[in-house]
């Protein structure tokens, strides 16, 4: 298994949620980003896409 981390874009909806819980669950290192979590990511705003895959660490659960 690898140490970089899984970006989840959604992950406060409905399946993002669901993903980002499984994969934590799992153990597997999730950057959980959307329009309103500490890794901030939104289609319509292009400034938010590199921070978002460029982020050093793996958020924890966005439960």
């Amino acid at each position: 298994m690898t140490d970089t981390p899984i970006l989840v874009l959604g992950a406060r909806g409905k399946t993002g949620r669901r993903v980002t819980a499984r994969l934590t669950d799992l153990g597997v290192p999730v950057r959980a980003a959307s329009r309103s979590t500490g890794t901030r990511f939104e289609w319509a705003d292009r400034a938010t896409w590199g921070p978002a895959l460029d982020a050093p660490a793996p958020s924890t659960s966005s439960r």
